[in-house]
């Protein structure tokens, strides 16, 4: 370090020399640039000993600094120059005294040859407040210490609460202390603003009052109005819309804008939540478009948030299943061997299986690789216990949906469903492996198709046997009563002479989340 301070100092002097040459100054000893080693000192409460810094200049300096801090020497020559920093133990009546700061000079010839070095101490910032209505402290300048008496909780949030005066509400974040929805309770704090430029008080202290009772005042709805939202800083306020739980927002149809839930004491409970219809009641904490921060006291789920134009699970086949005993393979494949029962089973009053499959609006495509026998539609497609599975090696199958009408013109869709690849190898085999599926949907108007790919399965070998939920956009594709809609292998599958076996469930067409 010393080293790098002495090349820097003779590059220095070099630099100045031809201006002290050239100086009309009044003769001084004082030095024209003065440098400190460091900007910036900090100091516990009761400090261990002195800091030691180093102070470079080309002629004399002097300290200058206030009587609670130490500086030796507190003056120098040309040169570097050790100086130790100590400063007293910051205690008043035998408890830390307030944080404190000063700025140490190492003085030359003028205000620009001078060199500052902050010193901070520490101390308990929390220890002298004065007294402020909600009002004043939220109106102070940041950093401003605020004691806020007769306070009562109204919501605990994830790192603090909101509390109330009775008639104006404030936001108490980070506490380190535990409070009680009807607490009241006198609060000491630093007041800050949030990157939403609204203020907000960062708890430090707390006296406890005992219990208090506010009448909660109505809710403002905004949900016709968060665009424009009007209200005061962490008034209730209550909307209703769809949640993403990827965004954390809850989006409402024909607004720009979004609720941003905001530091939730159930943060964990949001994330089974999306596309689910939420009535939020809470504080509004500012708007920063397109998002409007909101404080929940109350979450209220409405369930699943969805248009849905068809829907299917399968579950009318059980007269079937039950009959001839299938399993719920993709859940039993660990202890059960593959089954081969085929379209051509029949109920109990003798319906084939594949024919109520017609009479409900199906259809189905089917390829074949050469070489391998032409087999009709209900032996190349298989029932599980209420869902099907489709294709054997080489001879494939895919399902199409019923004729869909009532859908408005311009409505956005998306087709969902579940879906797994046939999983190989015998119950307790070690590793076993999935077929390498890869599915499509194809929309079909007037003769011309749209193929969309479907994301591709995540097992590996080995790995549970599971579903995979399917959501695909049709973005601007027209869906009425004459469009045709398939769910089939990838077009590189189709015929393919390699095992391609897949099930689907629950099919459903909705309008766009």
């Amino acid at each position: 370090m010393k080293k790098s301070i002495n090349y820097f100092f003779i590059a220095l002097v070099a630099a100045l020399g031809c201006v002290f040459t050239s100086c009309s100054d009044d003769e001084t000893n004082l030095s024209r640039a003065v440098l400190a080693s460091v900007d910036v000192l900090e100091f516990e409460v009761s400090p261990s000993g002195p800091q030691i810094i180093t102070i470079t200049s080309d002629a004399d300096w002097v300290a200058e600094y206030p009587e609670w801090i130490t500086v030796s020497p507190a003056s120098g020559h040309a040169g570097q120059t050790e100086v130790e920093i100590s400063v007293a133990n910051n205690i008043r009546e035998n408890l830390p005294d307030n944080p404190r700061r000063v700025n140490v000079l190492f003085k030359g010839r003028n205000l620009a040859s001078n060199a500052t070095v902050i010193v901070r101490q520490a101390g308990d910032k929390f220890r002298d407040p004065i007294d402020f209505t909600i009002e004043s402290a939220l109106e102070a300048d940041d950093e401003t210490i605020v004691k806020i008496p007769g306070l009562t909780v109204l919501t605990i949030t994830g790192t603090g609460f909101v509390a109330t005066d009775g008639n104006v509400n404030v936001y108490i974040k980070d506490i380190p202390f535990t409070v009680t929805e009807g607490q009241k309770v006198t609060i000491v704090g630093e007041k800050l603003t949030s990157d939403m430029k609204v203020p907000y008080i960062e708890g430090g202290k707390m006296t406890d009052e005992g219990t208090g009772s506010v009448t909660q005042k109505q809710p403002l709805d905004v949900t016709e109005s968060l665009d424009k939202v009007k209200a005061d800083n962490y008034q209730l306020v209550t909307l209703t819309g769809t949640y993403d739980a990827i965004m954390k927002c809850v989006g409402i149809r024909g607004m720009a804008n979004s609720a941003y839930i905001y530091d939730y004491k159930d943060v964990d409970a949001l994330e089974e939540l999306g596309g689910h219809k939420l009535t939020i009641t809470g504080y509004y904490a500012g708007t920063a478009n397109p998002v409007v921060r909101i404080i929940p006291s109350e979450i209220i789920d409405h369930g699943y948030n969805e248009t849905v134009y068809f829907f299917d699970d399968f579950e009318w086949m059980d007269p079937w299943t039950s009959l001839i005993g299938v399993h719920d393979w993709v859940e039993e494949s660990d202890k059960v061997a593959a089954e081969s029962k085929n379209l051509t089973n029949k109920n109990a009053e003798g319906k084939i299986l594949i024919d109520e499959l017609y009479d409900r609006g199906y259809n189905f495509v089917k390829a074949t690789i050469d070489g391998k026998e032409d087999r009709p539609f209900e032996t190349r497609i298989y029932v599980q216990k209420n869902y099907l599975k489709f294709s054997l090696t080489g001879i494939e199958a895919g399902l199409v949906l019923p004729s869909i009408s009532g859908i408005p013109d311009g409505e956005q869709l998306q087709i969902c469903f579940n879906w797994s690849p046939m999983r190989q190898g015998k119950p307790g085999a070690k590793d076993r492996a999935y077929d390498a599926v890869n599915l499509i949907v194809i929309v079909e108007n007037n003769g011309s198709e749209v193929k969309i790919p479907v994301p591709p399965h995540t097992l590996k070998n080995g790995d549970k046997h599971e579903w995979m939920n399917a959501v695909i956009d049709l973005g601007d594709e027209k869906v009425d009563e004459n469009t045709k809609i398939t769910i089939r292998s990838a077009d590189d599958k189709w015929p393919h002479d390699k095992v391609n076996r897949w099930f689907i469930d629950n099919v459903k067409v909705r309008q766009a989340l």
